[in-house]
């Protein structure tokens, strides 16, 4: 009987991948809330543009049990399909969304440029350069919220190959992975509440 791979392609072609985890409701109840009741929510806001985005955001404690829960999927998916070169997985970059209604993302990608690259090129006048160890390589949304809890809220992103407009499904316990230089979006939500674990695996710099 072939085996049946756990992470799959969201369409025939692309990295950007989708896995029905099967999570249990009283799972996804226990992740909101424990975050709830033990990490303090805050303003969402993206750097330089205040207006960007709308989002209520709890992070991660240091030491906290969720990023080692997610770290064994983030494992699969690279080995079958990223294959990147990954470290630091058990991080406190993972934090839990909340978007009300009126609530989004605009378009955006979690590694820009100025993230995966030296801050500035070496001349002979100057060899001190400040640079970044790590940087965010795979991107993850967990759906904890079931798809009649809110309406609007879509996760939409850009397939770089082909610019094809991928919109993810909204089942509760569907995890999506992506290269984090990835364009993708939140839309606004027109009513209830919409709650993801989103995160990112860490690698050293491009080579």
């Amino acid at each position: 009987m072939p085996q049946r791979r756990a992470v799959l392609p969201i369409y025939g072609g692309t990295s950007i991948v989708t896995w029905d985890t099967c999570l249990p409701d009283i799972l996804c109840d226990e992740l909101v809330k424990h975050f709830s009741n033990n990490c303090p929510v805050s303003e969402g806001k993206a750097r330089n543009n205040a207006g960007h985005r709308k989002v209520d955001v709890r992070w991660a404690l240091p030491g906290d049990w969720v990023p080692s829960f997610i770290s064994n999927y983030i494992n699969v998916a690279n080995e079958q399909m990223f294959q990147y070169d990954l470290c630091a997985i058990h991080h406190t970059e993972c934090h839990m969304l909340e978007y009300g209604p009126g609530h989004y993302y605009h378009w955006h990608a979690d590694a820009a440029i100025e993230n995966t690259s030296l801050r500035h090129p070496a001349t002979w006048q100057a060899t001190e350069m400040q640079t970044i160890d790590y940087v965010r390589k795979i991107s993850y949304t967990l759906q904890l919220s079931g798809e009649d809890d809110y309406t609007g809220g879509d996760i939409q992103l850009v397939d770089s190959f082909t610019n094809r407009l991928i919109t993810v499904p909204k089942k509760r316990g569907t995890l999506v992975l992506f290269d984090s230089r990835v364009t993708h979006r939140v839309k606004p939500v027109k009513t209830g509440n919409r709650t993801a674990l989103v995160g990112w695996a860490l690698g050293p710099k491009w080579k």
